[in-house]
């Protein structure tokens, strides 16, 4: 049974629990003395890479599955009558409504704006619905908020995230 060495001076290695190993100190020699297995550099740098590789790829899978909040594709406002909303996909095409008329057309996304391009949308008379959203020309989301502007840049609205 190998047993742990006793402390070495600091020209020696084995550090305490809170120091860092010293350049000539591997753990394998601290944990088991002088008949610790050697490894060499090149394999260990081999290891040590080859896990490196395997969690960045862990990481890079992992969010690519996660939900990332304050994206412009998803589904914004509500579907209760007479309110605005919108479902955009990550290609820019959306559809929706302003409450009474629907819309759809194929925008174009850039970081955390939409400019929506032109709009397809029926002509309904909407009486007491307040179709601020068929004068939409872009968003920017900010979080769960989108900030919607008319085609002139002024703020005319805002719809909430609802995926």
């Amino acid at each position: 049974m190998a047993r742990r060495p006793e402390r070495e001076t600091e020209d020696g290695a084995c550090p305490r629990p809170d120091e860092v190993l010293p350049a000539r100190a591997t753990a394998l020699h601290c944990l088991f003395g002088p008949s610790a297995p050697r490894v060499s550099s090149g394999a260990m740098n081999r290891t040590r890479l080859a896990a490196l590789t395997a969690i960045l790829a862990l990481g890079l899978a992992l969010t690519a599955c996660t939900p990332q909040g304050g994206g412009v594709p998803g589904k914004w406002g509500s579907t209760d009558p007479g309110e605005p909303n919108l479902i955009i996909n990550a290609n820019g095409s959306y559809s929706g409504s302003d409450g009474c008329n629907t819309m759809k057309g194929t925008g174009t996304i850039s970081g955390n704006t939409i400019d929506l391009g032109t709009v397809a949308a029926t002509q309904k008379v909407c009486n007491g619905v307040d179709t601020w959203m068929s004068t939409a020309a872009s968003g920017k989301v900010d979080g769960n908020v989108m900030t919607v502007y008319d085609s002139s840049g002024a703020r005319i609205g805002t719809i909430d995230r609802d995926d």
